[in-house]
């Protein structure tokens, strides 16, 4: 097989075709997966390998196969059910019930409440019979049960009116309101940064709790009054080569309609992905912007990198500034045990993060604050009495 074969369509309904590319892609994963976890071959590159296409292992099974293919397939599934049954988001904004508009707007309030504090909406086990009153679950649903409905009873009232379709706090939902809100908010960044003309973009990446690196894409311009930054997009970055940072830039650009003639200059850290002056990814913009885009090598990444030079080799002044970083570690990681946790009641010990010295200044100034608590716990702890020596040792001395 050498070539894309329409007859596809009918064993793979997700599948779609793209003639200019030649390029086959996933419309679920495209549009329905909201973690943007999923297979970037099937979202923004393109699948083109036709021969492999059906083979068990590989292709179209396998991504058919995998869980962030089978979420969005079930998020599209759902959201059509609802498109179909005149119940989702957008529809019911349209809608002149009061009831759905009021009911809404709470549920928007809420989420909106949980996202802005960092806090997590879903529990381990999640029900939601409001007709009985039976309503369990993490803080999204408390929030409504506990909290709301004790305040406002006539809520309670309209809950356990709507119909079933039309509840609005099921998983899917949560997200759906998450991706709106979102949605909002990037495109007031980006109105703004049209609005500026001029903008440097700044990427950087971390990795997260599973292992994955998400690459971060920031917008620095001129509102009028100062110098801003908007974080406008973060993206798993599955291929961390030049090549595949500047498609999620030039991604992140396309989708917010910005275009590329606003660049100025790009802010990106010292490693030859970024800075490299052939292959490096300000190389690549500045041959995707047809002129020159001056590349600024990050402050903090240089602060680090000097940082790291001078305390190099064995020299008192080094050798105190290490012990010193010990001694802030190792609290941390005594402050972890449970039993010693019980006990503290100064502020929550934070742990140095190698890269970020913003975090050693809040670490440093939690330490500090709640030196005496420290002191007095780790003197009292016995069951943890050698690491006890060690921190009591290195506090006295620092």
């Amino acid at each position: 097989m050498r070539s894309f074969n329409s007859s596809w369509y009918n064993s793979y309904k997700w599948l779609e075709y793209e003639p200019t590319n030649d390029a086959a892609f996933c419309y679920a994963c495209r549009n329905y997966d909201t973690a943007r976890n999923g297979d970037e071959t099937f979202t923004t590159i393109g699948y083109k390998h036709w021969k492999h296409a059906l083979e068990k292992e590989r292709g179209f099974h396998k991504h058919e196969a995998s869980d962030t293919h089978k979420s969005a397939m079930q998020r599209w599934e759902e959201r059509t059910l609802r498109i179909n049954t005149d119940s989702s988001i957008n529809r019911i904004l349209e809608r002149p019930d009061p009831e759905h508009r009021t009911w809404l707007h709470v549920v928007f309030r809420v989420i909106q409440f949980l996202v802005l504090n960092g806090l997590p909406l879903r529990g381990d086990d999640e029900y939601a019979d409001f007709e009985d009153g039976n309503v369990s679950g993490g803080l999204f649903l408390s929030s409504l049960s506990d909290l709301l409905f004790k305040i406002d009873p006539n809520l309670e009232t309209i809950a356990r009116r709507l119909p079933e379709n039309a509840k609005y706090t099921s998983p899917d939902v949560q997200n759906e309101v998450v991706e709106v809100l979102h949605s909002i908010v990037q495109e007031e960044i980006a109105d703004k940064c049209r609005n500026a003309g001029a903008f440097t973009v700044i990427l950087d990446g971390t990795e997260s709790r599973n292992h994955d690196e998400m690459e971060a894409v920031v917008l620095r311009f001129w509102d009028g009054n100062e110098a801003v930054e908007h974080v406008i997009n973060v993206k798993h970055a599955e291929d961390r080569t030049a090549q595949g940072l500047l498609t999620i830039l030039m991604n992140t650009l396309s989708e917010n309609n910005l275009s590329t003639d606003g660049i100025t200059s790009d802010c990106l850290d010292g490693a030859s992905v970024n800075s490299g002056w052939r292959g490096g990814l300000q190389a690549l913009l500045t041959d995707i912007c047809g002129r020159f885009v001056l590349y600024i090598h990050c402050i903090n990444h240089r602060l680090h990198l000097v940082v790291k030079k001078v305390l190099a080799g064995d020299n008192v002044a080094r050798n105190e500034v290490v012990d010193f970083m010990e001694t802030v570690r190792g609290l941390y990681d005594f402050f972890k045990i449970s039993t010693v946790r019980k006990l503290y009641d100064g502020q929550t010990v934070k742990r140095l993060i190698e890269t970020r010295w913003s975090g050693h200044l809040i670490a440093l100034r939690v330490r500090t604050r709640s030196l005496y608590y420290m002191l007095s716990i780790s003197f009292n702890n016995v069951n943890n009495r050698f690491k006890c020596i060690n921190l009591q040792a290195g506090l006295s001395k620092n």
